[in-house]
């Protein structure tokens, strides 16, 4: 699932903060999602960094066959999604972040296991 920080993603995007299900840029073909010590490490169109300090917010959405965890900047309109297929690699990514990255309510109930 996890090896050295790299999150498996089945595709990353870049999307407007507000519209979660909107992007205008997409990669499938070599996606990146690392979170390292400090910072997450992702490849949507470059490979880019961003420090934890700077996430505004973490949410989640997901449909059929795609869990999507969706990274909001404080100095951004513009958001990173990283879809990584599942509920439960969707709460491993997110057990990996610091205490100090805000989650939205969606975020913090996919941590939960689901009820009996």
């Amino acid at each position: 699932m996890m090896r050295n920080g790299e999150l498996r993603v089945l595709a990353t995007f870049i999307g407007w903060r507000g519209l979660p299900w909107v992007a205008l840029a997409s990669n499938s073909l070599n996606p990146v999602f690392r979170l390292e010590s400090g910072q997450l490490v992702f490849r949507v169109l470059r490979l880019r960094q961003r420090p934890h300090a700077e996430v505004r917010e973490v949410d989640v959405r997901s449909t059929h066959g795609t869990f999507n965890l969706i990274f909001t900047f404080r100095d951004a309109r513009l958001t990173f999604v990283g879809n990584v297929g599942t509920a439960a690699r969707g709460a491993a990514a997110l057990a990996r972040l610091p205490a100090s990255v805000p989650l939205s309510e969606r975020a913090r109930a996919a941590l939960q296991p689901p009820p009996a």
